[in-house]
């Protein structure tokens, strides 16, 4: 697995992330993780085509997180997280 560092898990960053998935024409689920308490998790997909994108923001530990996973790659993931980095990013 690979992660990659979008910045921190400012309250801005949901909508950001979200908007941005809307731009790249991705759909998703919103959801949580015990391992992170508080955080916003989503696993995005591109409709007809292999591959799942997660990503994480999670307020208490002041990051957000893309989570790349060798079995989930998909052609169009590269392209999506450049997306994410551009619109997500955060010092």
């Amino acid at each position: 697995m690979r992660e990659i560092l979008l910045g921190s898990g400012a309250p801005e960053v949901p909508a950001r992330i979200e908007e941005a998935a809307r731009e790249l024409n991705l759909t998703g689920k919103r959801l949580t993780m015990a391992k992170y308490p508080g955080c916003i998790h989503w696993h995005y997909h591109r409709p007809g085509v292999r591959g799942t994108l997660e990503i994480t923001c999670w307020p208490k530990g002041d990051r957000t997180w893309i989570s790349v996973h060798e079995n989930r790659m998909g052609d169009w993931i590269e392209e999506a997280i450049a997306g994410f980095q551009k619109k997500v990013v955060t010092e």
